[in-house]
């Protein structure tokens, strides 16, 4: 503290950093009594705000970017998929009301059986299980293809990427293929392998 009999409170001039000690001491006296100045406090409020709000907008779009991130991992539509078949492959729909259907597991082994003249016409057979489509491929299903939701059916997809033939029962694999053999487009590539 100092020595004895020394006044102990100091006078502002005999430092340099008492008097920066007494005015600031002072100040933070004023400040207490005071308060801060509402300015200093909205202010302060304001920057905290805009600060938060930022902060959620990143947060939010965050979000959003991460689920149409996410979506083109999805599995494609029906029609979709059929598109993206057009001028490559054939396409056979194998529709049934469940997977479970006699007609269905008929119609897969007699084409499994049948895998090398399916492989030489480019097809592809594509399964459509009333249970497992969405309301806008159940509407493709029952506008484009012309199929009943109730039964099951086999509808023949030409390159063009329109419907060919369409089956209420399990049909022979050579029938179809018999089918595909009269289109311009199979005699072409017959034509053009034969050379």
């Amino acid at each position: 503290m100092g020595e004895p009999g020394e006044n102990p409170q100091r006078k502002v001039t005999d430092t340099p950093f008492t008097e920066f000690e007494y005015e600031l001491g002072a100040f933070l006296q004023s400040v207490e009594r005071k308060k801060a100045p509402s300015r200093c406090f909205s202010f302060t409020s304001f920057v905290l705000l805009m600060l938060r709000s930022i902060l959620l907008v990143l947060l939010v779009s965050g979000f959003a970017l991460g689920s149409l991130a996410q979506k083109p991992s999805a599995k494609p539509s029906l029609p979709e998929r059929i598109k993206s078949q057009r001028w490559q492959k054939r396409v056979v729909i194998l529709y049934a009301p469940t997977a479970e259907s006699v007609e269905l597991k008929q119609q897969k082994a007699s084409m499994t059986s049948a895998e090398a003249q399916v492989k030489a016409r480019d097809i592809l057979i594509m399964e459509a299980i009333e249970t497992s489509l969405s309301p806008t491929e159940k509407q493709y299903v029952r506008q484009t293809l012309g199929v009943e939701p109730s039964g099951f059916a086999v509808v023949l997809i030409g390159k063009d990427g329109g419907v060919k033939r369409k089956e209420t029962k399990p049909i022979d694999p050579n029938v179809l293929f018999e089918t595909i053999d009269t289109m311009p487009m199979r005699r072409q590539e017959m034509r053009t392998k034969g050379k």
